[in-house]
């Protein structure tokens, strides 16, 4: 074999090598960009089912003082029907995007809906503010509960390990 021949062999190998190096390590990119991706969508989905929960515990924290007894009650009990619907509406989405949710916090939703369907379901002779006073420090330790759940939610809101395993039993749980 002449020089020219073992050059031009190793040219070719080096090229067939470089080649094969080229792809696969733009393979792995294309892999971890799609990964990357997957997750950015899911953390997306997460963020705005929280920012339903972020709209319940900021209107649960609302307060007002009736003056004749002193005592405090939730001004969602005695507001304008319409805030009374922004609410059930923000809790029933909350919930309905519970799938991107922690299942703490979504137990915490749960309650909070059980505790207000109590409260309606009370009678209709007594009046808001009363069964407000009523029910003030059960909903204040809801929606602290919950506040302190969607904190700690928020913190770990990149760790979808968790999060994938739930996804993928409901998934096997649906066949």
């Amino acid at each position: 074999m002449t020089n020219t021949e073992i050059i031009l062999s190793s040219t070719v190998i080096a090229t067939i090598c470089s080649v094969l190096i080229t792809s696969f390590v733009s393979y792995q990119l294309r892999k971890l960009d799609y990964k990357n991706e997957y997750y950015k969508k899911i953390i997306d989905k997460r963020l705005e089912a929280y920012k339903y929960t972020e709209k319940v515990i900021a209107m649960l924290k609302t307060t007002a003082m009736d003056m004749s007894d002193g005592k405090a009650y939730h001004l969602l009990l005695d507001s304008e029907e319409n805030l009374k619907i922004e609410f059930q509406r923000n809790l029933m989405s909350a919930i309905n995007y519970s799938i991107w949710i922690n299942d703490s916090t979504v137990d915490i939703l749960t309650e909070i809906n059980k505790l207000f369907f109590y409260i309606d379901s009370e009678d209709k002779n007594t009046s808001l503010i009363v069964l407000g006073k009523r029910y003030y420090n059960d909903i204040s330790i809801q929606r602290k509960l919950l506040e302190q759940a969607v904190k700690n939610d928020l913190t770990n809101l990149h760790n979808t390990k968790h999060f994938k395993k739930n996804i993928d039993l409901e998934g096997m749980n649906s066949l």
